[in-house]
């Protein structure tokens, strides 16, 4: 005589798809990678292997068929032109900004390794959700983070009264993509950037995607 074994297997079913306005970060995402990023983090956080693998994998099949995406951060206008244009590459962003001159428009480009962005990120990573502190001190942390010393004139950053936030503020090679990186967190929903100078950390996590990652 043989002995049939049955296994019971729990099958969660989802009955509808409910309100897509409020699954877990899709609000404060401003765009696909942005909210997949998002996800990614969560489930990092809550071990969620499976559910991380499957948004990667969607997050590389988009890449794929997206291989240069392009992108809107919000800057002070002027008349027929609203933003800075971002296109993101393996290893950097390449930031392209129009600025009127008396000759017509000037485009500018700064390539902004995305080395430097983990920077940045990371000393925002120690201030606390939705507390504001001021760039001067997210700018004095980065330069601690990435063993910045001197500006580009070889003058120190920390004198006998500490850190010079006016000596970084006046370097335009160091300043200019330190806040071009803030406008970037800020496109992919990590801060929030006010215009007094502020900086708001809203997201707990974002991972930034380089090709050897």
């Amino acid at each position: 005589m043989t002995t049939e074994i049955t296994y019971k297997r729990n099958v969660e079913r989802i009955e509808n798809t409910g309100n897509p306005s409020e699954i877990w970060g899709l609000k404060s995402a401003k765009s696909f990678e942005g909210f997949c990023n998002g996800k990614i983090a969560q489930f990092l956080k809550s071990g969620n292997k499976e559910h991380e693998m499957i948004t990667r994998f969607f997050l590389q099949a988009y890449r794929r068929f997206h291989p240069e995406t392009t992108l809107e951060v919000p800057i002070s206008p002027f008349k027929g032109f609203s933003g800075v244009e971002i296109v993101e590459y393996p290893t950097y962003f390449q930031t392209i900004q129009h600025r009127k001159t008396d000759n017509g428009v000037k485009e500018i480009k700064h390539k902004i390794e995305k080395g430097m962005l983990e920077y940045v990120k990371n000393a925002i990573e120690g201030q606390n959700i939705n507390e504001k502190v001021h760039t001067r001190y997210i700018a004095q942390e980065f330069c601690k983070i990435a063993d910045i010393s001197l500006n580009s004139k070889k003058r120190p950053f920390f004198d006998g009264n500490g850190w010079n936030f006016e000596m970084f503020f006046g370097d335009r090679k160091i300043y200019v993509p330190f806040n071009l990186c803030l406008k970037i967190l800020e496109y992919y929903g990590f801060i929030r950037y006010y215009k007094n100078g502020e900086i708001e950390r809203i997201s707990e996590k974002f991972e930034i995607q380089s090709e050897f990652t």
